[in-house]
């Protein structure tokens, strides 16, 4: 832990905060043209990933070479524990089914057959909304019909495999798969976000039933919106966590000449 002088800590973190306070309500309220969604989605993606560096965790067990896990690790931390997003840890539906198309083991029967009791999807047009909350299961509830990998002494849940990888039950988590959006965004400037869809001003992820060439699916969508009231809630707890920890923060976000000096 890298701690800074009674006196000094929480001026450092008022000033923390006024920094990324005001870099949130730049992008939020910048004027970007036709693609404006995607751009403040990624900015706000990278400004969550940014302050969530402050956070510590403990590196045993992780392999030399794999800090882009430690740095996932903080992200869903920060998410879980700041986001003030209730949601964060439900299973995302339209990926769970597509997901159990490749389970036909059955040791997957009772994940299935407790899909089968959940409600149906809305049968409304096109243009429908369909919340989160509303339709998503938890993540405890499928987790405890999930078949336990074998051979695992750890009980582990076991993977599906998918597309040459084995895919686990919590990657299908809600804050999980805003990183995945995050690396989309980052490394391919690439959203699902629908610029007509974002006007109609959402502040929570939601499902759009939408069309491609292959027919109808239903589409999960993260506005900007959701992000930066997200931001803004991850950095007061931020807030509260660096002078509970006693954390200089920017030492922590930039804490010397080279980037391999960062602590974990």
């Amino acid at each position: 832990m890298i701690s800074a002088p009674s006196q000094d800590l929480e001026e450092t973190v008022k000033r923390f905060v006024r920094h990324f306070s005001g870099e949130i309500q730049v992008i939020a309220s910048a004027e970007l043209g036709y693609y404006q969604s995607k751009y403040r989605s990624l900015l706000l993606c990278c400004l969550i990933d940014t302050m969530s560096n402050i956070i510590e965790i403990a590196a045993d067990g992780i392999k030399t070479g794999v800090d882009l896990e430690i740095d996932k690790m903080k992200f869903l931390l920060a998410v879980e524990r700041f986001g003030n997003w209730p949601d964060c840890t439900r299973i995302c539906r339209p990926h769970l089914e597509e997901l159990l198309k490749r389970a036909t083991g059955s040791d997957f029967r009772p994940v299935r057959d407790f899909v089968a009791t959940m409600p149906p999807w809305p049968d409304q047009s096109e243009s429908s909304v369909v919340s989160v909350g509303m339709i998503d299961p938890h993540y405890s509830e499928l987790a405890s019909v999930w078949p336990k990998a074998a051979n695992d002494k750890q009980a582990k849940l076991k993977p599906v495999p998918y597309g040459g990888r084995p895919v686990h039950l919590n990657s299908l988590q809600h804050h999980a798969l805003l990183y995945a959006s995050r690396n989309k965004l980052v490394h391919e400037t690439r959203t699902t976000i629908s610029e007509s869809e974002d006007s109609l001003g959402h502040t929570q992820p939601y499902y759009c039933r939408v069309r491609d060439w292959n027919g109808k699916f239903w589409q999960l969508y993260q506005p900007p919106g959701f992000l930066a009231r997200m931001a803004e809630d991850v950095l007061a707890g931020l807030r509260q966590y660096c002078l509970e920890q006693r954390i200089e923060p920017f030492s922590r976000l930039f804490p010397g000449r080279y980037w391999f000096e960062r602590p974990c």
